[in-house]
């Protein structure tokens, strides 16, 4: 028998290379929800994973999204259009209700760190990728995997 695998935004697919299968997905849920969410890095890593297994975007575009392209106003958007960096292609991305939620609620705990920030998943690193400075670049790919990495071993 054939396994269901699903993008993380729940559309069936034939392919498994970009997806999670369904329990695999709930997983990582119970596991982001057992976070102590008063924990900077935490919070941090509940909002990226959970906004991702939402919008279903690769990390580079997750990673690269402006600040002001998702939140207008102090608020979240209700949806932004990107150019994916690897095909090229014009993407227009509708947020849903909880992904809105993680990024408003990501955003009002940041605010002070963000303010001064054009990435919206800053890095918080010195280093010759962001001028040397800390957190004028965005947070890196390895950076990314390792959190995914680390949900995938705590779920």
């Amino acid at each position: 028998m054939k396994k269901r695998i699903y993008k993380s935004n729940g559309i069936k697919t034939a392919s498994a290379a970009d997806c999670l299968e369904r329990e695999e997905i709930n997983q990582l849920k119970e596991y982001l929800l057992s976070l102590d969410l008063s924990k900077p890095n935490n919070l941090r890593n509940f909002t990226l994973v959970t906004f991702n297994l939402n919008v279903g975007l690769r990390a580079g575009d997750l990673l690269s999204l402006p600040k002001d392209l998702i939140i207008k106003n102090n608020t979240v958007v209700d949806s932004f259009a990107i150019n994916e960096q690897k095909t090229g292609k014009k993407r227009i991305i509708e947020l849903n209700n909880t992904a809105k939620k993680v990024i408003q609620q990501y955003y009002d705990t940041f605010y002070v760190e963000l303010k001064h920030s054009y990435w919206l998943f800053p890095s918080r690193k010195k280093g010759k990728n962001n001028g040397g400075t800390q957190g004028t670049g965005h947070l890196a790919i390895t950076s990314f995997n390792r959190i995914l990495r680390d949900a995938q071993k705590g779920s």
